[in-house]
């Protein structure tokens, strides 16, 4: 242990004089610290969450707009499909390069992106942003269905390698069944 300038003095004081009142002095002082040291862990620690999480607006909005969306795909309303995906587009671009800005809402996006290449290029977006902030479980889901996407377009070595960064950061997320997925895709594609 190094003690400093100020530690120092007390261990002289301790020697000099009653050691049981020093010793209560020293053992708050130990106590601060560490009550200082896990208010900063702490702090750290709810600040890397929230650079994880979306804005609760946001978040409902886009996820209310998806539900909507589904509706009107499923009901084949090409009019109300293409109002409400303004409205997700607008609410991404709105956020852009902002401390709202999340890959959640691009990934959606994405998601009811009809164009296959520009699907893809609105996921490599969303897939940058995960990057960003480091959020592996947005990185693997994005990365999985952009492999998705390139299969389609018969770009199977890009899905593989898509595929494989996928797998690397699958392993540091909770959700089973997509690591399962992302095996078995992978697993497919190098098997054929």
């Amino acid at each position: 242990m190094i003690l400093g300038y100020n530690g120092m003095v007390l261990v002289e004081k301790l020697l000099q004089a009653d050691f049981e009142i020093y010793l209560k002095i020293v053992y708050r002082q130990i106590n601060k610290c560490t009550d200082l040291f896990i208010n900063v862990y702490g702090l750290f620690s709810v600040g890397k969450r929230l650079l994880l999480m979306i804005n609760t607006k946001i978040y409902k909005a886009v996820y209310e707009l998806a539900e909507k969306l589904m509706k009107a795909a499923d009901k084949e309303d090409r009019e109300a499909f293409y109002a409400l995906y303004a409205q997700l587009e607008a609410i991404c671009t709105e956020n852009e390069n902002s401390d709202k800005d999340h890959p959640e809402q691009w990934e959606t996006l994405a998601d009811f992106t009809e164009e296959l290449d520009e699907a893809l290029a609105v996921y490599e977006k969303a897939f940058e942003k995960a990057v960003a902030i480091n959020s592996t479980d947005h990185m693997s889901s994005i990365a999985f269905s952009m492999a998705k996407l390139q299969v389609e377009l018969g770009q199977t070595d890009a899905a593989i390698s898509n595929l494989k960064n996928a797998q690397i950061t699958a392993n540091k997320i909770e959700d089973g069944e997509l690591k399962e997925e992302i095996d078995e895709l992978l697993e497919k594609l190098t098997a054929g």
